[in-house]
């Protein structure tokens, strides 16, 4: 088995609050490598052109992908340097989540199993 040197964590919210139905995939890539190499302050120092060369993105499709994440909130960008924020949730959305967990539990058949 292969011990990770490190890792990150992807939210929840990435899925529960619509971000994976509204972006396209270029996006998304940027994102989840933005992730991977961020630091622990959410900071990348990796330059556009090698982000591009690695995700195989066109300098217009990354600064599009980029522009999608803006918009979206989901990171900041103050040349060069990308940091990846926080996912925020609404008040909302955090009772949305915790009454869907309780109904899905009350739910299920005692005798079913959890997994």
């Amino acid at each position: 088995m292969r011990w990770a040197k490190s890792y990150s964590i992807l939210d929840h919210a990435l899925l529960h609050g619509g971000y994976l139905h509204r972006l396209n995939h270029e996006a998304i890539a940027l994102y989840l490598f933005l992730v991977v190499v961020s630091d622990r302050e959410g900071k990348s120092f990796y330059a556009e052109k090698t982000i591009g060369e690695i995700l195989r993105l066109s300098p217009k499709a990354l600064a599009a992908a980029k522009g999608e994440l803006l918009e979206a909130q989901l990171i900041s960008y103050r040349a060069p340097h990308f940091w990846v924020r926080n996912i925020e949730v609404s008040h909302g959305e955090r009772r949305q989540r915790a009454t869907a967990k309780t109904d899905s539990l009350s739910q299920r058949d005692e005798n079913t199993p959890l997994r």
